[in-house]
């Protein structure tokens, strides 16, 4: 994504033509060769924890091929639409319409997000056949969640600013393995080191009396500037937006579920 942000025209031709290739990921490749490595070395006696955090289904949505199955020009122009509307400043000025997505930009948006979750899978599949091919599976207890979810045009929101919708906070939690049963009151993400903690039977952790399922689920959006910057009214003024527009961009949000 270094090039997102490129204004230069040597940088914007270099985006262009990587979009077109298709050939990287965000990093999932190299994880899995990794893992791999780990996975073949192991000798099955010592116990391990492997924290794997992957962002192919983040913005901007461009998944290496064959899972990118655009064609080539619409694959350049996916690109040019996460140019315009995908970098920081772009999100939050079409969340606030300032910047208009147009039907066909989203539905590449859609359609690529969808792909990349595919990609996903197929990764995730490829670790499970792995640790199953070193009989390492059915002593490992598997987690798999997010941080967050996606807006793809609800309420002309996009990503995940401006907004505590359930498309965000609402996320999957999928465990299987020794102990998974732990996890099943958890209702929020900030039980989870509490509970693996549990299921694993470590005996003391800094997570020890951690919120447990009596606790409401409670998640918040910071604003990117607060009411007071001079920097929030010059962006609004800039961006040819009022009064609404600058509220939305410098409020909190809370949820409690």
């Amino acid at each position: 994504q270094g090039r997102l942000h490129e204004e230069q025209l040597r940088g914007r031709l270099a985006w262009s033509l990587e979009c077109l290739r298709a050939q990287v990921d965000d990093g999932a490749g190299d994880a899995g060769r990794v893992l791999g490595r780990w996975i073949a070395a192991h000798d099955g006696e010592r116990p391990f924890f492997w924290f794997t955090n992957l962002i192919e289904c983040h913005s901007p949505y461009l998944p290496p091929q064959p899972y990118n199955d655009l064609g080539p020009l619409d694959r350049v122009r996916a690109g040019e639409d996460a140019r315009r509307h995908l970098s920081f400043q772009g999100v939050l000025q079409t969340c606030l319409g300032g910047l208009e997505l147009d039907a066909d930009a989203l539905e590449r948006m859609r359609h690529l997000y969808g792909r990349s979750i595919r990609y996903m899978d197929d990764w995730l599949a490829n670790l499970l056949d792995r640790l199953e091919g070193r009989g390492l599976l059915d002593d490992t207890l598997l987690v798999v969640t997010s941080d967050h979810g996606e807006n793809l045009g609800e309420g002309g929101l996009i990503a995940h600013a401006l907004s505590l919708d359930d498309r965000l906070i609402r996320v999957p939690l999928i465990a299987t393995g020794p102990g998974a049963r732990r996890l099943g009151e958890m209702h929020s993400l900030v039980g989870l080191p509490h509970a693996l903690g549990a299921a694993t039977e470590v005996p003391s952790s800094p997570w020890n009396g951690a919120p447990g399922s009596e606790w409401p689920a409670v998640a918040q959006f910071e604003p990117p500037v607060l009411r007071e910057d001079p920097r929030a009214a010059e962006t609004i003024e800039r961006w040819g937006l009022g009064e609404e527009e600058l509220w939305r961009l410098t409020t909190p949000f809370t949820c409690a579920t």
